[in-house]
């Protein structure tokens, strides 16, 4: 089943930044939700109580790094996090980086990776792939203001 998952701020009333990254699985829509709640319970981590069904990560503007008690949990559930993060342990001084003290970071395509590699704690059989979707510009810039 196609999925399409929406990241960053979809409602556009923050950044407006947004984007839609598609995926093939394995599960349904409903499905998918569902081992995506029990693959947190494992990992013990909760979204916001007025969306479960988001990461407790990222969740301020420009930050993208990913504490090392996350991390760490990844790895105890046996979820290898360079699928899907980064390591970094350059002096660069980065924001977000001083935040959480961790040289982890990830990027806005590998987000639903995280999401659907938590999914798999529950449902080892769930398989994806990231398939492109065409798109054709067709103007409209003056639509907006």
């Amino acid at each position: 089943m196609e999925i399409t998952f929406s990241v960053g701020d979809w409602s556009r009333d923050g950044h407006g930044k947004n984007d839609e990254i598609c995926f093939e699985c394995s599960l349904d829509r409903d499905n998918l939700l569902g081992a995506y709640l029990e693959g947190a319970r494992i990992l013990g981590i909760k979204g916001p109580a007025h969306s479960p069904y988001r990461l407790p990560i990222c969740t301020d503007y420009g930050e993208y790094t990913v504490p090392v008690e996350f991390v760490a949990k990844l790895m105890v559930a046996g979820i290898d996090p360079e699928i899907c993060l980064y390591y970094d342990n350059s002096p660069v001084p980065i924001p977000s980086r001083k935040k959480y003290n961790s040289p982890w970071s990830i990027e806005t395509n590998f987000f639903p990776v995280l999401w659907l590699e938590i999914a798999k704690l529950a449902e080892p059989s769930l398989t994806y792939k990231q398939v492109r979707k065409s798109s054709i510009h067709i103007g409209g810039y003056g639509l907006f203001s």
